[in-house]
């Protein structure tokens, strides 16, 4: 029990949902920056866990999380968690309470409902926030209140008298200007008017003729021409029909795992289809299913190799 609570710890910091196949998923949810302004608190980002018994299908994340920390094949972590999982349903049957290390407590009523209660929420952050914590921070409001109050008592006594006076000197300054401007006279026999300057236009140079360079001796001129008759258009090559059907051997649900998944297997025939949320692996494909089929009975490995493959529309 205490390896399974580890390994979903663990996935919980690099995934938004864990599953336990069964018993329900775990969600992280990811909230932004608070500051509480009762306690005077900023709180950083952070991820909150909570739970949802409706999500019980199997993602994989489980099997390849044991896989990969034990080096074991996936069929055997597969039956490995599977064990651990039975267990602990088990155990929260009968005792009620299923302690799923740092990340909460699941409590089941009698009359089969699963509650959960997280722990706390700087018990699992992400990895981008394992360093930020909470820290308390003094409200600038009071700050500016009691910085403004001392601005205006000491205002009392020396701003009002200062600011007359330069008012004062700011309004003889303008007025002297603008009395020394009006009454300075303009010379209007200095002034310049505008006026329209006639256009000349000079004919551009001729340059002296150039005779051409004679042709050499024996150069002939072929110019192709086209044959007599109709001309046709070339029709445009036939496109290929699309490839519709694929021979999958394994579906994941990211594709970081299908891209682990093909290079634990050193097989280069693999490629990933993208389709409906789910990243599926898949060998050859083709227009039709009994294509595919044909394709399929020509690899020689494949029931080896993979043998739960099965035929996907794209």
């Amino acid at each position: 029990m205490t390896e399974l609570s580890s390994h979903i710890a663990y996935l919980l910091r690099h995934h938004d949902c864990v599953v336990m196949p069964g018993i329900g998923a775990f969600v992280a949810v990811s909230r932004e920056a608070e500051f509480g302004t009762e306690e005077n608190l900023a709180i950083p980002p952070r991820r909150e866990i909570m739970f949802n018994g409706a999500i019980t299908t199997d993602d994989g994340l489980l099997n390849w999380s044991f896989s990969r920390h034990d080096g074991t094949s996936y069929e055997q972590a597969a039956s490995i968690a599977a064990s651990q999982i039975a267990e602990a349903g088990r155990r929260l049957r009968i005792d009620g309470v299923l302690q799923i290390g740092r990340v909460g407590t699941l409590t089941r009523s009698r009359d089969g409902r699963i509650t959960f209660t997280p722990e706390s929420a700087r018990s699992l952050p992400s990895l981008p926030q394992l360093r930020l914590k909470h820290f308390e921070q003094t409200p600038l409001i009071a700050l500016h209140i009691e910085h403004r109050s001392q601005e205006r008592s000491v205002a009392v006594v020396k701003v009002p008298f200062r600011r007359r006076m330069l008012a004062a000197a700011a309004s003889v300054a303008l007025l002297l200007g603008l009395g020394f401007t009006i009454s300075t006279p303009i010379s209007v026999e200095t002034a310049h008017t505008a006026s329209i300057a006639s256009v000349q236009f000079t004919a551009p140079e001729q340059l002296p003729a150039i005779d051409p360079l004679p042709a050499p001796e024996g150069l002939q001129l072929c110019i192709s021409m086209p044959a007599e008759g109709p001309m046709t258009k070339p029709e445009p090559p036939a496109a290929e029909p699309p490839a519709r059907y694929a021979l999958v051997v394994a579906s994941l649900p990211t594709r970081a795992l299908a891209e682990e998944f093909i290079c634990a297997s050193g097989d280069p025939r693999l490629k990933i289809l993208d389709k409906d949320g789910k990243f599926r692996i898949y060998i050859t494909d083709g227009t039709t299913q009994s294509e595919v089929s044909e394709k399929a009975a020509a690899i020689a490995d494949l029931h080896q190799a993979y043998p739960d493959a099965w035929v996907c529309r794209k």
